[in-house]
């Protein structure tokens, strides 16, 4: 499994994830709906982890989830504006006038917004971190050329030889030369563009190679802990049981004594 990131980006999703639902709740809040509110929690629950959901989905799918939850919502809102109304839970907190059909339309567009970054996020990262290849692509980062490579490398490598420097350069002492101090950069965790997004949906990921071993269920070999009085009762009837199997040899063997025949002997 590839380890590049992953922390970071689970953080991201996750965080984007809480932002998402929060915004769910002050939209509830501006126009008061439990059908709308336990339907934007479904649907962000199945698109939150997309591939942890079904990894035979594709992103299409639930962009086409997305967009039909939210559509349905945007004309609701459009066309009604704010519903006036009581709450499921809460009753007693909201706003002290009605929120305009901008206002909602506006913080419905954020949501629809942030749902799809969420699930391209969430949908490449699982995607990246469970295949099966040796050296996959990561479409959240960027790519790297091969030119750009060689121009650092080069630039580096000129800036330490001698032969590159000025005149001005060579005439002063070593300490007296300011050199331009190199900027450390944050490695960046996540370069989201909208051709890779484009090509994602247009060519379907395949899904997951199903596992070649058996489904049936193994054998349970541990011992489950019993109470101390059961215990006590099993150990006592496995000893009497043990006592009259001895009792059944010991009278079998008397039984051959008595009859005074010898094995093997003649007669």
């Amino acid at each position: 499994m590839h380890t590049r990131y992953y922390a970071q980006r689970q953080h991201l999703v996750q965080s984007l994830d809480t932002l998402v639902h929060q915004l769910f709740t002050l939209s509830f809040l501006m126009s008061p709906s439990v059908l709308i509110y336990l339907s934007r929690l479904l649907v962000q629950m199945q698109c939150g982890r997309p591939r942890e959901f079904d990894p035979t989905y594709s992103l299409r799918v639930f962009y086409g989830l997305i967009l039909l939850c939210n559509t349905i919502i945007l004309w609701i809102h459009a066309l009604q504006g704010a519903s006036e109304g009581r709450g499921l839970i809460i009753d007693f907190i909201g706003m002290s006038y009605a929120p305009s059909k901008l206002q909602l339309l506006l913080l419905d567009f954020v949501i629809l917004f942030l749902q799809f970054l969420t699930t391209i996020i969430s949908y490449e990262t699982q995607l990246y971190y469970t295949s099966a290849e040796t050296d996959p692509q990561d479409v959240l980062l960027p790519e790297t050329s091969v030119s750009n490579t060689l121009g650092g490398e080069y630039s580096s490598l000129a800036s330490q030889d001698p032969r590159f420097l000025s005149p001005s350069d060579l005439n002063l002492p070593e300490a007296m030369i300011i050199k331009e101090p190199t900027m450390s950069q944050t490695p960046c965790i996540v370069d989201l563009r909208l051709s890779p997004i484009i090509r994602r949906l247009r060519n379907p990921a395949p899904p997951l190679p199903t596992s070649s071993d058996s489904l049936l269920p193994l054998p349970n070999t541990t011992s489950l802990p019993l109470p101390a009085g059961l215990r006590m009762i099993m150990s006592a009837s496995a000893n009497a049981r043990t006592r009259r199997e001895r009792e059944r040899n010991g009278a079998s063997n008397g039984n051959r004594s008595e009859d005074g025949r010898i094995p093997g002997g003649l007669g």
